[in-house]
């Protein structure tokens, strides 16, 4: 059998092996670690030249956005002001049309009272002339 100096140095071998083992494992997840975390910067490069073009996107979509709504405006002003000018025109139409019919009422109205008058005359003449 094994006497115990062989298994004191069986022991040593062993215990040496698994130390090596453990820092080769060691120095493996070590340098895996690194790759990791290279790549990991490497994505966040990248992500953050994404958001910078995105950023860029939607500036110059907010740019075309606020000349849409400026040319909006202009045409949405000009509709205002031909509302204004039709809305004057119609208007002073409704005013010529007051004032024509205010003038016919008066003269139909001068008329009635001319035609009232000599019909009255007519009457009253017709009365003192006798049958």
């Amino acid at each position: 059998m094994l006497d115990t100096q062989d298994k004191q140095e069986i022991e040593e071998l062993v215990e040496l092996k698994v130390k090596a083992i453990l820092k080769e494992n060691n120095y493996d997840i070590n340098i895996r670690l690194v790759k990791i975390e290279e790549e990991l910067k490497h994505q966040r490069e990248l992500i953050q030249q994404v958001i910078h073009t995105m950023d860029k996107r939607f500036e110059s979509m907010d740019k075309r956005f606020e000349a849409m709504q400026h040319t909006m405006d202009k045409r949405f002003e000009s509709v205002d002001k031909r509302f204004e000018d039709m809305q004057h025109n119609m208007d002073k139409r409704f005013e010529s049309v007051d004032k024509r019919f205010n003038q016919l009422t008066w003269v139909m109205g001068t008329g009635f009272v001319v035609l009232g008058t000599m019909i009255s005359a007519f009457g009253l003449f017709l009365s003192l002339a006798g049958p």
